[in-house]
């Protein structure tokens, strides 16, 4: 095995991705629960307004957890990888990073209940952390795939960014709409609709990110 360290780093960051596409599909229920309770709140029925928004916290909440612990896996592996190609280690120092500043908004936000605008900042500057991380692992793996004569590899990385950039670019929009356009009604369901279609764009990323980095995983395992 010519990267063992590279190898043990793309196992955490294939856990990851698969921890990652479990919190999409949490995320993506607590939005359709989201949509559908101010649907029903704009037609005044407040029966099942209560059920709703509990299913809403719910999946929000299991989101947020298998995130978390996505994130840790994240930063196990790209620290293991890093120690056999400089891409992973930029992007732990990155990881670290994004972690701080998501932390120091989630202290304000529970500090503060109207500081939503430090919550949508983060949200989009965790985007670009995110993008920016996903181009170095791919660039890591590319350089592993190049020293190991794997060129399918590489290609298969080249295809995988567009998909990212457009995943990532509607998390954007969906995270400035508030802080732009303030808090209404309509632009809290139009925010909804978005924070969904991120969703569905998130979930078929994580897929393609993860059967990329399975192939990532096969490829150091075997050489």
């Amino acid at each position: 095995m010519s990267f063992p360290n590279g190898y043990e780093g793309v196992k955490k960051l294939f856990t990851s991705e698969i921890l990652n596409l479990i919190g999409g599909f949490c995320l993506l229920i607590s939005g359709c629960f989201s949509v559908a309770m101010l649907a029903e709140m704009s037609e005044g029925a407040e029966a099942g307004t209560g059920v709703v928004g509990i299913g809403t916290i719910v999946f929000l909440v299991a989101s947020g957890v298998v995130s978390l612990i996505a994130y840790i896996f994240k930063l196990i592996g790209l620290k293991k990888a890093g120690d056999d190609e400089p891409n992973f280690r930029t992007a732990f120092i990155l990881a670290i990073f994004g972690l701080v500043v998501t932390l120091a908004a989630t202290i304000i936000g529970a500090i503060n209940s109207e500081s939503g605008v430090a919550m949508n900042a983060s949200r989009v500057f965790g985007s670009v952390i995110n993008i920016a991380i996903t181009v170095l692992v791919i660039a890591g793996v590319a350089n592993v795939a190049h020293a190991l004569n794997k060129p399918k590899i590489i290609n298969a990385g080249s295809k995988l960014l567009t998909i990212i950039v457009v995943m990532y670019t509607i998390s954007i929009i969906a995270a400035l709409i508030p802080i732009f356009f303030g808090t209404g009604e309509t632009t809290s369901t139009i925010s909804g609709i978005l924070a969904i279609v991120s969703a569905v764009f998130s979930i078929i990323a994580y897929i393609v990110f993860l059967v990329y980095l399975g192939k990532a995983k096969k490829m150091l395992r075997d050489n």
